[in-house]
């Protein structure tokens, strides 16, 4: 043993150590100076139902919200990742709170952000002559739901900004422009320096929403007009920016111009996540992977719950060849509510598939992240992806019924794959009776939009 070699003085000096070790540790169990306490996250409170716990947290945060005017964005933080539809069950939670506390602003609100959020993954990024019928009326039910909840809890809670916020956001959606104007003009009284709020009007302004270039002009002189103090300066210098950065989103194909309007913002707020993301998107574009990397890091320091941002750096992560890395990334924005990142992990998981045998852990990803896809989007590709998993039994067994009922709904909405896979199962008769007529029919539909593989279909199945 190691106490045979030291002196008699040496053990005595190592007891001493050894008891005001052990002393400082129970002292510090004591009072709190060891490791704290791991302190439920809000997401776990909500998902153990200690409501009144979560309540008092969103209080609190509330407090220093309007302490500071709306500059503290972390109460608009916390109402969205609790809103977050990333969750099979976020919609029954959210219902669960409001049952339980109908008096509750917050529940109601981050309903209402839940339902914001389902929305928009039903409308898209496309122009709303672009969107298809079906999943406009759906868009606008879950905005309607939306409203209806953001209202209610701005009625109880008239300070509650986030949920004024995205009442303006949803105006303008809707095309109530003085509805929005109101909103916003009260919300300005009670917190000026709101910036969530103001970029939520700005957005409104934008020529695409009804709103015009002049109205941008005067909305940004009225701002300047009354940054009195350092914080109202930097706010008006933020919405500059963002204002560059919508300008920038209109000459995207224009290189020069688009880089140019991207780099003046970014002098002007310089830690702004999303004006840090499009300048490492744009450097992504032209392969320039160091500045892409450069710009993704800051963004992410900025705002680590923005989920296009771990999208983009989940692609600079594939062109670095770093697939561990890369599928990280896309779990980081699939974890944050992306369909996008989440139909991207499908086809990873999926091309881990080696002959018959699919690895377990691999084929129940696959299934988890094609069933959240589709539970929140009516996206052909994420249900063209689901019929695959069931037909082919990714991470379980296979279920005929169910893969023909996802290449039904892709194919109703004139996907090709849908309409290519749909046809084989019906000239097949899996999971129906054979119809072959019905799969010639679908084979055509797909063939005459291109689609090589319809078309190789009706060529080796003679009819």
């Amino acid at each position: 043993m190691i106490l045979k070699h030291i002196s008699g003085f040496q053990r005595l000096a190592l007891l001493v150590i050894v008891l005001l070790a052990v002393s400082l540790g129970f002292v510090a169990y004591l009072f709190g100076t060891a490791a704290p306490m791991q302190v439920p996250s809000l997401t776990q409170m909500l998902s153990e139902k200690s409501y009144s716990a979560l309540e008092q947290q969103l209080n609190d945060l509330q407090k220093d919200y309007l302490n500071s005017q709306g500059s503290n964005h972390a109460l608009a933080d916390a109402l969205t990742n609790l809103g977050r539809p990333g969750l099979v069950d976020t919609k029954q939670r959210l219902d669960d709170w409001v049952a339980a506390m109908p008096q509750s602003a917050f529940a109601l609100a981050t309903r209402g952000q839940y339902r914001h959020e389902v929305a928009w993954m039903y409308r898209g990024t496309n122009y709303w002559n672009k969107v298809p019928e079906k999943r406009r009326a759906q868009f606008m039910n879950n905005l309607n739901r939306s409203w209806d909840d953001l209202w209610a809890a701005l009625k109880l809670n008239p300070d509650l900004g986030p949920a004024r916020t995205r009442l303006v956001q949803s105006s303008h959606a809707k095309g109530d422009g003085q509805g929005a104007t109101a909103l916003y003009d009260e919300g300005y009284r009670r917190a000026p320096l709101d910036a969530n709020l103001q970029a939520a009007r700005l957005w409104g302004l934008q020529p695409k929403w009804g709103g015009s270039t002049g109205q941008i002009a005067e909305f940004l002189h009225l701002l300047e007009a009354n940054s009195k103090t350092a914080e109202a300066k930097t706010l008006t210098n933020t919405m500059r920016a963002l204002s560059l950065s919508d300008q920038a989103d209109d000459v995207y194909n224009n290189e020069k111009q688009y880089q140019r309007l991207l780099l003046e913002a970014h002098q002007l707020a310089p830690k702004h996540s999303t004006i840090l993301r499009k300048l490492g998107e744009f450097y992504l574009r032209k392969d320039n992977l160091p500045e892409a990397a450069q710009y993704l890091d800051a963004a992410l320091q900025s705002n680590a719950l923005d989920a296009d941002i771990w999208a983009a750096r989940a692609r600079l992560k594939f062109k670095q060849n770093d697939r561990v890395g890369s599928t990280a990334a896309y779990t980081e924005a699939a974890e944050l509510g992306d369909t996008g990142a989440m139909l991207r992990l499908v086809y990873i998981y999926m091309e881990n598939f080696e002959g018959s045998v699919m690895n377990s852990s691999d084929g129940l990803a696959a299934r988890r992240w094609a069933q959240l896809a589709t539970a929140y989007n009516d996206d052909p590709t994420g249900q063209v992806l689901m019929g695959m998993i069931y037909e082919i039994g990714y991470g379980g067994e296979k279920i005929p019924e169910e893969a023909l009922r996802f290449y039904s709904r892709a194919a109703a909405q004139g996907d090709g794959d849908g309409q290519a896979r749909l046809g084989l199962m019906l000239w097949e008769g899996r999971g129906t009776a054979a119809n072959r007529d019905k799969a010639v029919e679908l084979w055509q539909a797909a063939a005459a939009n291109d689609h090589a593989w319809a078309q190789q279909l009706l060529a080796s199945h003679p009819h």
